[in-house]
C-alpha cells in the first residue's frame, strides 16, 4: 500500500513549501532523471511516477506519463448521470488534471483540498491482454485508488478499482535505446456496488465523477 502527504490546493503555492511524500524523489525516474521528460523504464517505475505526479500536482510529469493515444473510459454507472461520452482523450484528461489543481472552472464547486490516500496494486502487471480493448498496450494491472477531496463544506471520498494499460516503447536516452512505459488506457471500474451518483447513500464518488466536476464548462 502507498500513502502520500496532504496537499492543500489553496494554501500551497509551490512544491518547495510542501511536505514530501514517501516517493518524493521519483519525478524524472528512469534513465533521464534531469530536467528532461519523465522516462519510466518499468511498470513499477511508471507507478511511482504516477503517484508522484498526483501527489505533487505536477502536470508536466503527468503529461509525460500519458501516451499520445491515451483514452480514459468513464465508469459505466456514471456515464448517463454525468451526461458525457463514455470515453475521453489525452487532452481532456490533462484538462481534468489541471482543473483539479487550480481554481475550478468546471461544473462542480472548486476543489479546495485533495489528497491521495492509497494506491494499491491488486495483483501483478500482466501481459495477458485483450487486443481489442487497448491495441497499443503491452501490460495491464488493476489498482485500488483512493483519495479525498474537499469542495468547501462538502468532503468526498474518491475510490474504486482502476484498470491501467501501459504501452512499451523504445526511447533514446544518452544515445542508447531503452524500454519506457506510458499510460495508453485507463478504465474506471467505478465504486463497487454503485448504480451512479444519484444512487449512492454515502459520500464516495468515482474518479470519473471527480474528474468530470473539474472539467472546463464547454
Amino acid at each position: 500500500m502507498r500513502t502520500l502527504c496532504s496537499i492543500g490546493l489553496v494554501a500551497i503555492l509551490s512544491w518547495s513549501v510542501v511536505g514530501c511524500s514517501d516517493d518524493d524523489d521519483v519525478v524524472g525516474v528512469g534513465p533521464d532523471d534531469g530536467d528532461g521528460p519523465t522516462v519510466p523504464t518499468s511498470p513499477s517505475e511508471w507507478l511511482d511516477a504516477f503517484e508522484a505526479a498526483w501527489g505533487q500536482r505536477d502536470a508536466q510529469v503527468y503529461a509525460d506519463l500519458l501516451h499520445p493515444l491515451f483514452v480514459f473510459r468513464l465508469a459505466p454507472a456514471d456515464v448517463d448521470a454525468i451526461g458525457l461520452a463514455p470515453t475521453w482523450d489525452r487532452t481532456t484528461e490533462l484538462e481534468a488534471f489541471a482543473g483539479l489543481f487550480s481554481d475550478s472552472t468546471g461544473t462542480g464547486p472548486p476543489v479546495e483540498f485533495f489528497r491521495i490516500l492509497e494506491i494499491d496494486l491488486d495483483g501483478q502487471w500482466t501481459e495477458d491482454l485483450a487486443p481489442d480493448v487497448a491495441p497499443q498496450a503491452d501490460v495491464r494491472a488493476v489498482l485500488a485508488l483512493r483519495a479525498t477531496a474537499d469542495f468547501g463544506a462538502d468532503s468526498r471520498d474518491v475510490a474504486g478499482l482502476q484498470r491501467m494499460y501501459l504501452a512499451r516503447e523504445s526511447t533514446m536516452v544518452d544515445g542508447q535505446a531503452v524500454d519506457s512505459y506510458r499510460l495508453v488506457a485507463w478504465d474506471d471500474l467505478g465504486v463497487p456496488g454503485s448504480r451512479g451518483p444519484a444512487a449512492r447513500a454515502n459520500d464516495t464518488i468515482s474518479w470519473t465523477a471527480l474528474k468530470a466536476m473539474v472539467l472546463p464548462v464547454r
